[in-house]
């Protein structure tokens, strides 16, 4: 039986609980022994030094940036005022000219 504490918390009185519910989100063959990204990481992270400079030497910078900083964001809101799109599908032929000129096409 599941009673309300003072901050309105349910106490689990049963000792119910964890995946009981919901057995389609549980992992029974658990974690993944050696995933790559794990193999990758302590592989990196025995490198020397100087392993590490000829390593980032050979990437693009775009991909330096990256690694150190994460991808960025991809959430980014592509909507003006009132929820009405930036870009509207219907533009007269004077309002693409204008788009055009202004990025440089």
């Amino acid at each position: 039986m599941e009673q309300p504490t003072e901050q309105g918390v349910k106490k689990n009185l049963r000792g119910k609980g964890g995946f009981g519910d919901n057995p389609q989100n549980r992992n029974n063959g658990g974690r993944v022994p050696n995933p790559m990204k794990a193999h990758i990481l302590k592989r990196f992270n025995e490198m020397t030094d100087k392993q590490k400079d000829s390593f980032i030497k050979s990437i693009d910078a775009y991909k330096q940036i990256t690694l150190a900083e994460g991808n960025p964001r991809q959430d980014n809101e592509h909507t003006g005022a009132g929820g009405k799109d930036l870009i509207p599908e219907t533009l007269t032929t004077e309002d693409k000219q204008a788009l055009l000129s202004l990025l440089g096409k």
